[in-house]
């Protein structure tokens, strides 16, 4: 069946439609919005992307002395802290 914007300003055509239902299964084939017919169930608007923090100059010097002591092969306590190191460097995007 073809719906032309016609139809939707037609009242029988209108009168004869569940437009909520309509609206609902063109949303479920094409993932959009019925063109012309209310949402029936409207989005909730989607929240902004957070800001990327910019590190501090004293993150970037710290960062700047860590990367070389990551970079060697570590034991016992000493691996432990060259693990979390490793994930404040890419936490802070420093590595």
């Amino acid at each position: 069946m073809v719906i032309l914007k016609e139809h939707l300003g037609s009242k029988t055509f209108v009168e004869g439609v569940d437009l909520a239902a309509l609206a609902a299964d063109y949303r479920a084939l094409t993932g959009r919005d019925f063109p012309g017919a209310v949402n029936p169930t409207p989005q909730p608007p989607q929240p902004s992307p957070a800001p990327v923090p910019q590190p501090s100059p004293a993150d970037e010097a710290f960062a700047g002395v860590l990367r070389p002591w990551v970079a060697h092969r570590h034991v016992g306590a000493n691996r432990t802290v060259q693990n979390a190191a490793i994930e404040w460097l890419k936490a802070t995007g420093q590595q």
